[in-house]
């Protein structure tokens, strides 16, 4: 072999030496890295700060479950596992958890807030989901709105409610009960609001302010009855509405109404 060939090769493997004893020294700083970063004992979480209104929610609680939920460090707690100890508490509708330089956590809960009731064990949120019922629910919400329909409909129901509720209360009267059945039949239950017993306070009526009035309506035309029958009471009728006890809008051109003060009599309002 050639005094050439031989440098080259002893260069060759000088270099390769060289990449091996880097690629070590690399190896050796990721490893002493990981263990600073990752070690329980370094970046500890000292600080965790908790967000949200509250009404129900014990934020001090919240606290509390965190700092038991804490294994690793800064850089190493699992976010998720954070979370989902926060999701089991009572009222917690859901949280989000994220790191602050350096040692702080911070929880963002966002607290059930049931709109209406879903049968005997759930309500719906005010997104619409379906939640578990909290304990220690105050009088308003024992007493929330009942929606009920068969369980693929429900996000049909649940917008139908926000759309004619916001309409009726407009009216002075309330949506306390909406139900969607098989048949496709809309029966909608609605108690006197303030503005209706005001304009009702001089009609001579047996009924009290707080009986029930019911509305039947077909799926079909469900918008544009309750429109009308809606503009029928803002125009001429409000103050029989305490009279009226079930309404029938499956008819083209207007409604029937069942009275209390004449139970076999039916009130008929036609339009041309």
């Amino acid at each position: 072999m050639s005094a050439a060939a031989q440098s080259a090769r002893r260069g060759a493997a000088s270099t390769l030496a060289g990449w091996i004893i880097a690629l070590a020294l690399l190896a050796l700083a990721v490893l002493f890295a990981a263990d600073r970063l990752y070690n329980a004992e370094q970046f500890r979480i000292r600080e965790v700060e908790v967000h949200g209104r509250f009404s129900h929610v014990d934020g001090a609680r919240v606290k509390a479950v965190v700092e038991q939920s804490l294994p690793g460090n800064y850089f190493s707690l699992s976010l998720a596992a954070v979370e989902a100890r926060i999701a089991q508490l009572p009222w917690v509708f859901s949280a989000s958890v994220r790191r602050k330089w350096p040692h702080t956590l911070v929880v963002d809960v966002v607290e059930v807030q049931p709109v209406a009731k879903w049968g005997r064990r759930q309500w719906l949120n005010f997104t619409g989901d379906l939640v578990a019922q909290q304990p220690g629910a105050s009088a308003d919400e024992r007493s929330l709105p009942v929606l009920s329909g068969p369980d693929s409909r429900r996000a049909e129901v649940w917008q139908a409610f926000r759309g004619w509720s916001e309409m009726f209360a407009a009216n002075g009267l309330s949506l306390d009960e909406l139900r969607f059945d098989a048949r496709g039949l809309w029966y909608l239950q609605l108690s006197v609001g303030a503005l209706a017993r005001t304009k009702s306070a001089t009609a001579t009526t047996t009924a009290t302010a707080t009986t029930p009035v019911t509305l039947i309506v077909q799926r079909e035309h469900a918008e544009e009855r309750i429109a009308r029958f809606v503009a029928a009471l803002r125009a001429r009728l409000i103050g029989d509405f305490a009279e009226m006890r079930i309404v029938d809008l499956r008819y083209p051109n207007g409604f029937a109404v069942n009275r209390t003060a004449a139970p076999e009599a039916r009130l008929a309002h036609s339009e041309p």
